[in-house]
């Protein structure tokens, strides 16, 4: 304008676009609403998906969906979301599918732990292990890191107790190692219901003392009751001597000890077992053990030096040192320790933890009772752990399709959730790794 003085002001103003210049106009502004539009429609299946997820209708969520991906094939909440309804309807085929193709598009925490989820229920343990580990390194919600590392010792577990039953028929017992031994849970369905969880906790103390001689190999017990668990032989297994041979071979035990404890009179015990070797069916019977019930780990010790005797093993002065050792003076406490394994074994783990925390009550040094305090609470964890994945990471990860959601429901085009506050999208704070130890007897698949 300052270069042209001829031209005033009003006449500038009064200057009108031609006829191409407002059709131009006219096709931009059709294009962004049409966008949005599509958007609104976009935002509006995903959020009405998420809606019927969330009140169990995966079915309709389905549909919902997948009408999303048909729109905007490249959306990876849509995918992922999708996978989780099949994996839900136990349609675990489809859920595989779709969840590796959420994966192929964006990798996310959520994404992981379902995929792990889903080649679990396929007995994939070898898959599950890798997504789960992926999983962690995609910084998922805190509350999630311990249970993760927990499953992963489980799958393990299932992972070795599978590929010994799919070898069976393979194994050569004369490779099986003479030093092997493992320790059935004891028989005591005699006992009343007060004493009877005494045979599970004194097994489990003549396990451990039996692992403190170094010329011995004790098989983890963790290993003996998972097998048994996939044998379903955990409640008859103490009781039918049959399947101990079977059991030792399948663990690389040479030797398997069973026992009983009985009550023969009032406040006394009689301890007593059997040794079977597992590669010929043949027996050895340590002299029983009987004593006041009260005098409970001299009955115990009495026990183990019989074992010994009959394994003609010899204990070193530093090994009678460690196995001269108690783990508690507090009979309340060792009482209260194997109702809390008792109980931990038959799924019960809120009861199981009070029982524990009972037994560190009465003996704050009872150290085992400390471990199998927070085994138990690894367990009850680990036995939530799909519904506190679906939880803590539906509203913990950067999620576009709710943000979505949102804006449109905020410019009014379509009513939907309200937006949930979120990081910066696919980069959740860093969360320090945590772990936690699982040591003792874990019952359950």
């Amino acid at each position: 304008l300052i270069m042209t003085p001829r031209l005033n002001i009003r006449s500038y103003i009064n200057i009108r676009p031609n006829p191409f210049t407002i059709y131009l106009r006219y096709i931009i502004v059709l294009s962004v609403l049409s966008i949005f539009a599509l958007s609104g429609c976009a935002g509006n299946a995903y959020m009405q998906g998420r809606k019927l997820s969330d009140a169990g209708d995966y079915q309709k969520a389905i549909e919902k969906f997948t009408a999303k991906i048909e729109s905007d094939p490249l959306d990876h909440y849509a995918w992922r979301e999708l996978g989780i309804a099949y994996y839900e309807l136990q349609n675990y085929t489809e859920a595989l599918r779709v969840l590796s193709q959420a994966d192929s598009l964006h990798a996310d925490a959520r994404t992981k732990l379902f995929l792990g989820l889903t080649y679990e229920k396929q007995r994939n343990w070898g898959n599950a292990l890798l997504a789960h580990r992926s999983a962690l390194e995609l910084n998922p919600p805190s509350a999630l890191v311990s249970r993760i590392k927990t499953r992963q010792e489980l799958i393990a577990r299932r992972d070795f107790i599978d590929k010994i039953l799919a070898n069976e028929d393979a194994i050569d017992v004369d490779t099986i190692p003479t030093n092997t031994i493992a320790v059935y849970d004891f028989d005591g369905s005699s006992l009343g219901p007060e004493l009877a969880p005494l045979a599970v906790g004194l097994a489990e103390f003549i396990s451990i003392d039996l692992t403190k001689v170094k010329s011995l190999t004790v098989i983890e017990r963790l290993r003996l009751q998972a097998l048994m668990n996939e044998l379903d032989l955990a409640e008859r297994g103490v009781t039918d001597r049959a399947n101990a041979p079977r059991v030792g071979r399948l663990l690389g035990s040479y030797r398997v000890i069973t026992g009983f404890v009985t009550s023969p009179e009032e406040d006394y015990l009689l301890l007593g077992g059997t040794i079977i070797n597992t590669t010929d069916g043949s027996e050895k019977t340590p002299d029983s053990e009987e004593g006041k019930l009260k005098k409970l780990f001299e009955l115990e010790k009495a026990f183990v030096y019989q074992i010994l005797e009959e394994l003609g093993v010899v204990p070193t002065p530093e090994e009678l040192k460690e196995l001269e050792k108690l783990p508690t003076h507090s009979y309340d406490a060792f009482l209260a320790y194997c109702r809390g394994l008792s109980l931990q074994r038959q799924g019960k783990f809120v009861a199981a933890q009070t029982q524990f925390e009972q037994a560190k009550s009465a003996d704050n040094s009872f150290s085992e009772a400390s471990e199998q305090l927070d085994a138990t609470l690894a367990l009850a964890a680990d036995a939530e752990f799909e519904s506190v994945v679906q939880s803590q990471t539906l509203g913990g990860l950067a999620d576009l399709g709710s943000r979505l959601g949102g804006i449109v429901e905020n410019t009014g085009a379509i009513t939907g959730d309200q937006p949930t506050t979120e990081t910066t999208p696919n980069k959740p704070p860093v969360i320090p790794v945590g772990s936690v130890k699982v040591t003792g007897n874990v019952g359950g698949k």
